[in-house]
């Protein structure tokens, strides 16, 4: 009986000192920005996941709080759209080749990862019921993209910080993050970071 209060109190005292000492600007949203480039930690092509358009209490993310001006932000627009558009036909047409020049180093190394591919298989019940296997970007790009990217618009992009942004689209009154993206130089590049 002793032993069992003083367990309960230790974990009492624990829980109190850790909410007590995370400041709040550090704590997360109760919902998940998922991105659907992002692989199976942060989401999967063919469920896009969403965030509310407003919400007021929660602590800003870094998109909030990064600052441009408004010229930066109008030009990196329309770069992304037409970035996306690119994309899209070469989805469209299946070109995996000309697709891949468009991708940053460590999202080809991630999708080329057998265990995040793994992870994909098993997050998506579609890849599952037809028996696909991922063996590679290849792959990826033909049993995941192909089916699901042919046709996204971006409404808005929010910059994390001066080299990345993520691209959104307005989907049934949601936001969707649809991309995130990496600056190489002078032109955006398809990332994971």
């Amino acid at each position: 009986m002793k032993f069992s209060y003083v367990i309960t109190e230790l974990c009492l005292t624990l829980f109190l000192v850790s909410c007590a000492t995370v400041p709040k600007s550090t704590l997360m949203p109760e919902y998940p920005v998922e991105s659907v480039e992002a692989g199976p930690t942060k989401g999967h092509e063919t469920q896009p996941s969403t965030t509310p358009e407003s919400a007021p209490d929660l602590p800003l993310s870094p998109a909030e709080t990064f600052s441009i001006s408004t010229e930066t932000y109008t030009a990196s627009l329309a770069q992304v759209r037409n970035l996306i558009e690119r994309l899209n036909l070469l989805i469209l047409q299946t070109n995996f080749e000309d697709w891949k020049v468009h991708l940053d180093a460590q999202y080809m190394d991630r999708f080329n990862d057998p265990v995040v591919l793994q992870a994909v298989m098993d997050s998506s019940n579609m890849l599952r019921e037809n028996g696909v296997k991922l063996r590679n970007l290849a792959d990826y790009f033909k049993f995941v993209v192909s089916p699901s990217r042919s046709n996204v618009t971006v409404d808005s992009i929010a910059y994390m910080d001066e080299n990345r942004v993520e691209a959104f689209a307005l989907i049934k009154g949601q936001k969707v993050l649809l991309y995130q993206l990496k600056l190489s130089g002078e032109e955006w590049m398809v990332s994971n970071w």
